[in-house]
């Protein structure tokens, strides 16, 4: 899985990238046949917007698997906290799919069996 970081308002410490390339580097394992081909695009900020209190850093990610987008957005008060905010996020989605399509399949092979007893 490739990996392209963009920062805003950020200065990308080694520390920080080793995080990003631990903490999201481990969702591959839910994309098992397309983990070469998967771009995952990772924006990190620091928005105030003229604001004292809230959640200054953010974490976006948008990742393209054979065409198909997963995106996940998250505000913490530091930056780790939001890569790892955003990773479940991820994660949670990508593990929604999979189930979503384990489940389509299951239902497609019931209706076949149904309909290959139908002559019985």
């Amino acid at each position: 899985m490739r990996i392209t970081t963009k920062t805003t308002n950020y200065t990308l410490t080694p520390e920080i990238g080793l995080l990003i390339e631990d903490k999201l580097g481990s969702l591959g394992r839910f994309l098992p046949q397309h983990k070469e081909t998967a771009l995952m695009a990772l924006e990190v900020a620091y928005t105030t917007d003229g604001k004292k209190m809230g959640k200054p850093y953010r974490a976006e990610v948008n990742l393209d698997v054979n065409g198909t987008l997963y995106r996940a957005e998250a505000s913490a008060d530091t930056m780790e906290s939001a890569v790892e905010a955003v990773r479940n996020e991820l994660r949670k989605e990508l593990g929604r799919s999979r189930g979503r399509a384990r489940e389509l399949f299951r239902r497609g092979g019931s209706a076949v069996k149904s309909f290959l007893r139908f002559g019985r």
